[in-house]
Parts: C-alpha cells; structure tokens; sequence
C-alpha cells in the first residue's frame, strides 16, 4: 500500500530537490541491476526514482534494495521491476515542510521522501538533512598519512598509500567524505612521503566546505608523533586516525 498523509494546501519548503536536478537518479522501469549500481554509484542523492514516460513514480531503489536484489540473484542484467520498492513512503507537492517532519522524518530509515502531484507525477524529493539543523562539531581530527607503505611496493612507488584508489577514489578522499558527513570540519592530516601528491589533491579543503591543514613530518615522527605539531590549543577531544583504513 502506499503511505498517504493529510496535506495543508500551501505553498512549501523551498529547498525541494527538484526533477531536473534529478536526472542521475532517474531510472525506467526496464532498468537492470547494473543500471542501478551505476545511478546510486554516480548520483548525490543515494536513491534510484523509477518514472513510467508519463513521469509517474512507479518506486525507489535504495542501497539496502540493490543489496537484497544482489543476493537474490547474481545476473546483473535482469530489470530492476522485481526487486525496486513499490510501497513507498512520499507526499504531495502541497505538503507544509512542518507536516512532512512530523509525519515522516520520525522513521530514522527514511532519508529522502518522494514529492508528487495530485496524479501521482513525480515532482521532487525531501531530503532529511534539510529538515534538521546541521551541528557543526568543532573537533580538530588529525589524519595519520605520512607513512611509506613499503608492505604495498611497488603501488606506492608514486603514490603514498592513503592515496591508492579504492572503489574508484583515493582511500584518503573516502574517509574525508566520512568525516564530512558526520559534521566533522577541522581536518588535520599529517603528511611526509610524497606528501604533496595530498595536499595539492586536497588543497585547503574550501572546495569541500571544510577546513584542511598539513601537518608537515620533516622527519618520521613516528604513530601519534605529529600530535606535536598541532598548534591550536586544543579544548576538545581529538579525533585521531589512520589515513590507510576506513571504518
């Protein structure tokens, strides 16, 4: 069955992801399961809308959908149509933002809830952060990424090893998304070998929304050595990492 809500006739909130900014996410009904690796591999926003040529949202694909399709069957090229979420949480376009935060932001598996007309026409999409302020936290993180990586020669002849591509990024950049999305924005990352191959890649970290110093190891200081360099004053706790594992 599909979840409907009443509605308050209103104008409403004005940070709706709209349609054309969607169309990474946009999948047909004769879709495979590669397709929707791609479009949840590819797109911002981490849900596939599966539209009909009439633009009626016919379901959704989420990570934990794609999943549990991956188990049931390894052909990757079989239409999505009998694994996608057909009953699925949405609301109107009409609905008050307050309204779609009482009524749905309460499940915490819900991150996004489709938006469609009065016939079923696929609008737009709530995102939940949009619904709750953002705390920022003001924790400086310090990145251990300086080390040689001499167990992966010869992969880190030219690159230091929290820079190797895993899943098609470097490792670092991976967990730096991690951090992002958990409202850390003091980045610290201790560097040494080939330490320019991070910090041209990450520069001060602007373009990320956060910000990102270098703490330069003239020599192998050892684990935890460049805590020393931090300058500072720290009052809050510190969270320390390594550069080459994502947790």
């Amino acid at each position: 069955m599909w979840v409907r809500y009443p509605c308050d006739w209103q104008l409403y909130n004005k940070k709706m992801i709209y349609i054309n900014k969607l169309r990474k996410n946009i999948l047909s009904d004769d879709a495979t399961i590669i397709h929707a690796i791609k479009c949840l591999n590819n797109s911002e926003h981490k849900i596939c809308l599966i539209l009909n040529k009439s633009k009626k949202l016919l379901g959704v694909m989420t990570d934990g959908d794609l999943r549990r399709a991956i188990l049931k069957s390894s052909d990757f090229l079989k239409p999505i149509n009998q694994f996608y979420n057909k009953n699925f949480t949405y609301c109107f376009e009409d609905t008050l933002k307050h309204v779609v935060k009482k009524k749905y932001m309460k499940d915490d598996s819900l991150l996004y809830i489709p938006v469609v007309d009065r016939k079923n026409l696929f609008i737009g999409l709530h995102s939940k952060k949009d619904f709750f302020e953002k705390i920022l936290l003001k924790n400086e993180v310090v990145i251990m990424a300086g080390g040689m990586g001499k167990r992966l020669l010869p992969l880190t002849n030219n690159y230091p090893k929290p820079m190797l591509q895993v899943g098609g990024r470097p490792l670092l950049e991976t967990i730096i998304y991690s951090l992002k999305s958990s409202n850390f924005v003091n980045i610290n990352i201790s560097v040494n070998y080939l330490k320019n191959k991070i910090i041209n890649f990450f520069d001060d970290g602007k373009r990320l929304q956060l910000k990102i110093k270098y703490l330069i190891e003239k020599k192998p200081l050892g684990t935890i050595g460049s805590l020393s360099l931090l300058k500072n004053k720290i009052k809050e706790p510190i969270l320390l990492i390594n550069g080459d594992i994502y947790a």
